[in-house]
C-alpha cells in the first residue's frame, strides 16, 4: 500500500519545502506515536506524484508546476468525474461567486487530480508575496475534492522558511556573516523571518538574498541550485522544535500542523484503498 501524493509547486524551492518538511513531520509523529516502522519505511509508503522528476539532487521528488496546470486545465469540459462525483469547472462554487484567483485554482486542481490520478493527497506551495488575500480564491476551493488538500503558504517568500531553520555555531564564518546582515537589518532574520521579503530582488530583506548570504556569501536574489538544495533543506528542517518556535508568522506552523491532521492519518488508514 503506497500513498500517493501530488505536490504542485512553483519551482523546485518549493518542492524541496514539500519534501523535506512533510518527510520531517511524518517521521517526528509516527516515532511519537510508537509507529517506527512508518518512519523506518516512510520511502516505501509514500512517493510524490507531478510531471517534473528532480533526480538525482532530490532523491525520489516529483513534482508538477503551477503553469502548468494553469495552462493545461483551460482544456478540462465543463463537468469532470472525481470519486464518483460530478464537479463542475466553471461557475459558481457551493453557491457562492467565485473570489479573485479561484476559478483559475479550481480549474488546476481538477486537472492535475484528474491528470495525476490516482492520488491520496496534494501539496500546494504557493508564496504570499506578502499579500496573503491573494490566495483567498484558492483557499475557497481548497476543499473541491474529497481527499486532502494541504497548503503550505509562505510569507512572504519560501526561502524565509528555510532561513527559519538556520542556527550558525558561534564562531564560524556563517555566524559572522549573520551578525553583520543583524546588525544592517535591525533584526535577526533567522529568528524573525516573517520580517523578510520578497520583492524589491534589491533589497537586503530578501529572503533569497539573506539565505545566499548566511550560506555562501553570494550577495545575490536567486533560488538555491538544484544540486546544493537536498543538504540545504536537510540542514533547514532537520529541527523542527526550532521552526514552530521561529515560524508561526511565516505560516510555516500552519503548514506542519495540516501535515499530522491531515496526511499523516492516511498512513495508518487500512481500509485506504491500495494504490
Amino acid at each position: 500500500m503506497t500513498l500517493g501524493v501530488l505536490i504542485l509547486a512553483e519551482d523546485t524551492a518549493h518542492a524541496a519545502i514539500a519534501d523535506g518538511l512533510t518527510h520531517a513531520v511524518l517521521c517526528e509523529v509516527a516515532r511519537e506515536r510508537h509507529a517506527d516502522w512508518i518512519a523506518d519505511a516512510l520511502s516505501l509508503l509514500m512517493r510524490w506524484k507531478g510531471e517534473k522528476d528532480l533526480e538525482p539532487h532530490l532523491q525520489g521528488v516529483r513534482y508538477t508546476p503551477w503553469p502548468r496546470a494553469f495552462a493545461e486545465s483551460d482544456s478540462l469540459p465543463p463537468v469532470v468525474e472525481i470519486d464518483g462525483v460530478r464537479l463542475k469547472t466553471r461557475g459558481h462554487y457551493k453557491g457562492q461567486p467565485l473570489k479573485t484567483g479561484a476559478a483559475a485554482y479550481r480549474k488546476a486542481l481538477l486537472w492535475a487530480y484528474s491528470e495525476q490520478y490516482p492520488l491520496d493527497a496534494m501539496i500546494l506551495v504557493k508564496d504570499t508575496d506578502g499579500k496573503s488575500e491573494s490566495l483567498d480564491g484558492l483557499w475557497q476551493v481548497i476543499d473541491i475534492v474529497s481527499r486532502p488538500i494541504i497548503l503550505a503558504a509562505p510569507h512572504r517568500d519560501a526561502e524565509a522558511w528555510f532561513v527559519a531553520g538556520l542556527r550558525p555555531e558561534e564562531g564560524t564564518e556563517e555566524s559572522v556573516r549573520l551578525e553583520q546582515i543583524r546588525g544592517e537589518l535591525s533584526f535577526d532574520p533567522c529568528e524573525e523571518p516573517h520580517r523578510l521579503t520578497s520583492s524589491p530582488n534589491t533589497a537586503n530583506t530578501d529572503a533569497k538574498r539573506v539565505l545566499r548570504r548566511i550560506l555562501h556569501d553570494e550577495d545575490a536574489s536567486r533560488p538555491i541550485e538544484l544540486d546544493r538544495q537536498a543538504a540545504v533543506a536537510e540542514r533547514c528542517f532537520s529541527d523542527l522544535a526550532l521552526l514552530r518556535e521561529r515560524g508561526v508568522a511565516t505560516g510555516l506552523v500552519a503548514f506542519l500542523e495540516q501535515i499530522e491532521a491531515r496526511l499523516y492519518p492516511l498512513l495508518t488508514n487500512t481500509d485506504r484503498q491500495t494504490r
